[in-house]
């Protein structure tokens, strides 16, 4: 409880009953049986192992048997660092002279180790009763290994000691084990991603998934499975949840070998907010043999987050216990802290990165303090068991008195959280965590589990109080047809619109048909009233991959800082300007540019060409935020007024260069980008003397999954740069892999800011066989599936990529080619509109600029997709979308129903008036 009681034991009988007393009952399924537990536990830093040695010898003992003893909360698992980490007193490594020693001849352990980290794990040794599986992961190796020569720089490992580093953790396997210390498991680096957008400057190494792929395969994997250590785990990532895309999925792609070295992957939980744990899944759905452990968190490492040393924080607690539960629920076999203690002030930590810690130790009054995350902690390490199996658990809703025969329920939101497990000893474990204290009885809080007869043995930690048990048997539910409940009272963002990019390319194609019939009746097709009122276009800012050439503006003379020979493009004035145009005139409502940069004139990026690994010189940020403030001087002159321009477009793969590709690209590290956006851009284009004050600002415009890091984590640490953004923008590519809901998660603690989806194309990834699939009706699907997904998480605006390509998905300077929803025939002189097309016309026709999006309430589980808006013309606009066989489905809008049927495999729009007194809650975008 927060008012005190830790732990504290209750019994009680389970009973038969038909009267319900709780608003919500847990049932629990032991026969649905999930991952095998392997262990909770904490990390021995060497700052952790420095404060425990300050305690005298007998309070060093009641910590060690507060943590690993039967009478304490039983940890089964340790993390060690391999050398030093920030929370080492000074920044070291092993072997760190004579330099260039590739045969690690100088190779020993440190006085860290065997004056603090060793004695202190042995004594945990000692004192559990049951073995203690070691994690050993490394953070940096010497800095003769790397690029830069520096800890905390942040490099990569030259090429050259690939094989030195593999034998660099052998050696470390080795002395530790004749130090009585076996380590079960290591992985493959902490935080690879550090390397290129770092947030914090400590010991850290670089690895691009590619590299990375490399050194497992070519040389840690074969060293260690070739070794007395082969029974070592290796574990992947040691990163945060939404590294998963890169650090596992495209390095497994490149890199299939790796299945065969990597026994599972380590995740880490600081990015939770900005990262879904359904991202969790993207491993263990297709690799059920692998496992994932959560290997780090700690309190007080968000930027600003103060104090960071909270003694007795209550929110604290809750914030362990919902990411422990969380993590649990998605498939995660254990749960490790960070430092297992800290002193007063968090540390210590040479680079001053000060954090808490669920104990900690104050060595002047000789004492140390059991905070509460350290007791939410325990209700998981002492109750679920090395071997201990998660079972399903849910909460559900009651809705009736009735005996249960007759008792219905509904899934209920986690009010509760939950997460229940069958032990070894065939005991039932659950674990409930209520959070905003919202289910009450009698004015009293209560948690309850309900099972078969038997005797129930209830610990409980809550905010104040005690908690009765509640006990329901389960009942059946009763039938549903699919009910579609239409609640406009209930509003979401405002749609800005649809639309598609005119590239080069797509501007080429248009002008092929050379028949100006033709030509128009392409532009009608998707501007026009008769067409699906296309309202949103993009227009690349120089050349992109869909170009004949590679190119950029004011490319000579070069060093042109004043940008004296600034001018658009051949392209632009032959292909784009008149389609874009055409476009505006066709359409009624005025069409919103989106404009993005591929790549700057090459005398402006560190590796001066178009492609490949590389940044903005910083000499020329104030001439590249001109080059933009030309292009819209350029535009509007021409009678384009740009709505909003984005800062790059997919800066990370020139980052981290983790795909090699030929694009058009430059890469942007998050203190560049920061420093950019608040000297550069954001002044230029908000200045007194400004013509565009108006254009929008936007992040990201990189995969979805990026928008973690090029909107949350950049803004959480550059917060001054909101002054300036005005949202984010995500592409359609890898969204398989990235559960959508990462979009919502992502503003909603930044209202008036927005996402827009501004890319998307079939047949562009690499696992797809055929790239332009004439006629396909699954790329319709993917189409309808990727609108519903982003619009159902939030997003304003939904942008198609090229407007229109040849039949064979081209031009390319490059060699480049996809899909498109209208494909060219110029020789024939024709052009064919492709299931995609309609797929966008099911909402660009009927949703207009100004709508809202309004709540759906589902009635049962009906697999059809479905989002609904209400109109600025009070109509209410459903799209539904059907994989499967035909159904029928009812509409409700208040006492007002309708009964539809819907195709097998079809995608059906229903526009109804809205009758009730509800207006549109209207925004201007």
């Amino acid at each position: 409880l927060q008012a005190g009681s830790r732990f504290k034991k209750s019994f009680g009988k389970f009973k038969t009953t038909y009267k319900v007393t709780c608003p919500v009952t847990f049932v629990v399924k032991p026969g649905t049986k999930h991952q095998t537990i392997k262990g909770f536990g904490a990390a021995i830093t060497d700052s952790a192992a420095i404060n425990w040695m300050s305690l005298s010898p007998k309070l060093r003992d009641r910590f060690i048997d507060t943590y690993f003893s039967d009478k304490g909360i039983e940890y089964t698992m340790l993390r060690v660092p391999i050398g030093g980490t920030d929370f080492s007193t000074h920044k070291y490594a092993y072997n760190e002279l004579p330099k260039n020693d590739i045969l690690l001849r100088n190779f020993s352990l440190s006085q860290e180790d065997f004056k603090y980290k060793i004695p202190m794990i042995k004594q945990a040794l000692a004192t559990s009763r049951v073995h203690l599986d070691n994690v050993a992961t490394l953070w940096a190796p010497p800095s003769w290994m790397v690029e830069t020569s520096n800890y905390t720089t942040c490099g990569r490992l030259q090429l050259k000691y690939y094989s030195t580093l593999a034998d660099y953790h052998l050696k470390f396997l080795e002395h530790y084990e004749r130090a009585g210390i076996r380590i079960w498991a290591i992985t493959t680096t902490n935080e690879p991603a550090n390397g290129f957008l770092p947030l914090k400057r400590f010991n850290c190494l670089a690895w691009t998934p590619h590299h990375m792929g490399l050194w497992i395969v070519g040389h840690l994997g074969p060293k260690i499975r070739g070794s007395k250590f082969r029974q070592v785990k290796i574990l992947g990532i040691d990163d945060q949840r939404h590294t998963i895309p890169l650090w596992f999925i495209a390095t497994m792609e490149e890199h299939p070998a790796l299945l065969y070295y990597l026994d599972g992957f380590a995740i880490h939980d600081y990015s939770n907010l900005f990262a879904p744990p359904e991202q969790l899944t993207l491993i263990t759905r297709p690799h059920p043999e692998k496992f994932i452990l959560s290997t780090e968190f700690c309190e007080g490492a968000t930027p600003g987050q103060e104090p960071k040393v909270d003694l007795g924080s209550w929110s604290r607690l809750q914030s362990y216990i919902s990411n422990i539960l969380t993590d649990l629920n998605f498939d995660t076999v254990g749960w490790l802290d960070w430092n297992i203690c800290l002193d007063e002030q968090g540390g210590p930590a040479w680079n001053g990165n000060f954090v808490d810690s669920p104990v900690i130790v104050a060595p002047i009054k000789g004492e140390f303090y059991k905070q509460p995350m350290f007791y939410a902690m325990g209700h998981v390490s002492k109750f679920i068991p090395r071997g201990s199996r998660r079972i399903d658990v849910r909460s559900v809703k009651c809705n009736t008195t009735a005996a249960p025969e007759s008792f219905s329920f509904v899934q209920q939101k986690e009010v509760i959280q939950s997460a229940a497990f069958v032990t070894p000893y065939e005991t039932v474990v659950v674990v409930l965590h209520n959070k905003p204290s919202l289910c009450s009885q009698a004015g009293e809080e209560w948690a309850g589990v309900c099972l078969y007869s038997g005797v129930l043995r209830h610990h409980h930690s809550a905010v104040s109080g005690e908690r009765d048990i509640c006990v329901l048997r389960i009942f059946r539910g009763t039938s549903y047809a699919n009910v579609l409940e239409l609640d406009v009272g209930t509003q979401y963002q405002t749609v800005n619109g649809f639309g598609g990019a005119v590239t080069d390319a797509a501007g080429i194609n248009w002008k092929n048909l050379t028949d100006q019939r033709l030509m128009d009746h392409l532009i009608q097709s998707y501007c026009g009233d008769s067409g699906i009122q296309y309202n949103m276009l993009r227009v690349p800012i120089g050349g992109t991959d869909f170009s004949i050439r590679a190119y950029a503006y004011n490319e000579l003379p070069e060093n042109d800082v004043t940008l004296s020979n600034f001018t658009l493009a051949y392209e632009d004035y032959e292909y784009k300007i008149p389609m874009i145009k055409a476009c505006m005139k066709a359409a009624s409502a005025p069409i919103n540019i989106l404009s993005a940069t591929w790549s700057p004139p090459i005398w402006m990026k560190t590796n001066n060409a178009y492609s490949g690994h590389s940044h903005l010189r910083k000499e020329y940020r104030q001439t590249y935020a001109d080059y933009h403030y030309k292009f819209l001087e350029h535009y509007a002159a021409e009678g384009i007024p740009v709505w909003g321009i984005s800062i790059a477009n997919e800066p990370l793969y020139a980052s981290v260069n983790y795909v090699p590709t030929k694009i058009n690209n430059m890469g942007w590290t998050l203190d560049a980008m920061s420093e950019y956006v608040l000297e550069n851009l954001g002044p230029t284009l908000r200045g007194n003397n400004s013509d565009f004050k108006h254009v929008k600002i936007i992040a990201g415009d990189d995969l979805r999954f990026t928008i973690t890091l090029f909107w949350n984590i950049f803004v959480a640490v550059y917060p001054e740069t909101l002054e300036y953004l005005d949202g984010a923008a995500v592409h359609y590519y890898m969204s398989d892999y990235v559960p959508a809901a990462i979009l919502s998660q992502a503003m909603k603690d930044y209202p008036g800011k927005f996402v827009v989806a501004t890319e998307i194309s079939a047949g562009a990834l690499p696992s797809d066989t055929i790239t332009v699939d004439i006629g396909s009706w699954s790329r319709a699907q993917l189409y309808v599936n990727d609108i519903m997904q982003n619009f159902g998480n939030d997003v304003i605006g939904w942008l198609d990529w090229n407007m229109c390509l040849n039949t064979e998905g081209k031009p390319s300077y490059i060699g480049a080619s996809v899909d498109s929803p209208i494909l060219v025939n110029a020789e024939d002189g024709e052009f064919y509109k492709q299931p995609m097309f309609y797929a966008i016309g099911h909402f660009s026709k009927f949703v207009p600029r100004g709508s809202r999006r309004i709540k759906v309430d589902v009635d049962c589980g009906t697999k059809i997709q479905n989002v609904a808006f209400l109109t600025p013309h009070n109509t209410v606009v459903v799209v539904i979308h059907n994989e499967g066989p035909e159904e029928n489905v009812r509409l409700r809008l208040g006492n007002e129903e309708a009964d539809l049927l819907i195709n097998a495999n079809s995608i059906t729009t229903v526009e109804m008036l809205n009758r009730y007194d509800v207006e549109i809650n209207m925004e201007d975008w």
